[in-house]
């Protein structure tokens, strides 16, 4: 696969002074059929939910070179697979991260969502 489904930065809006996780489509992945509508559907879909376990989507637009984004709230904490490729993680984590998974996955059902791309 040439290039990422997305790209991901962060950025911080001045008059806010608050940090955010900005998702991009990139140009190539971009030029693909029906890839901005499912990026804008992923955007929408996800700013219907409201669940602590589920990111916050802020804003979706485009740049002045009509490139899609997606503005969310930035999280704090370490990525999972990093956590993991540290060693094995205690049973009351991964019970605590499995039940996280299920509330959100139930929130995501609860609005018509079916999510096919855990992370």
């Amino acid at each position: 696969m040439g290039s990422a489904a997305w790209a991901a930065c962060t950025g911080r809006a001045t008059l806010l002074d608050k940090a955010f996780a900005i998702k991009v489509l990139p140009e190539a992945r971009s030029q693909k059929p029906g890839a901005a509508e499912r990026f804008l559907r992923e955007a929408r879909a996800a700013s219907r939910i409201e669940n602590e376990h589920i990111v916050k989507v802020v804003n979706a637009d485009r740049d002045d070179e009509g490139h899609l984004f997606i503005v969310m709230e930035l999280l704090a904490g370490e990525n999972l697979g990093d956590r993991i490729a540290r060693g094995p993680l205690p049973l009351d984590t991964v019970l605590d991260i499995a039940t996280q998974t299920g509330d959100a996955l139930q929130a995501a059902h609860d609005a018509g969502i079916v999510h096919r791309d855990l992370k």
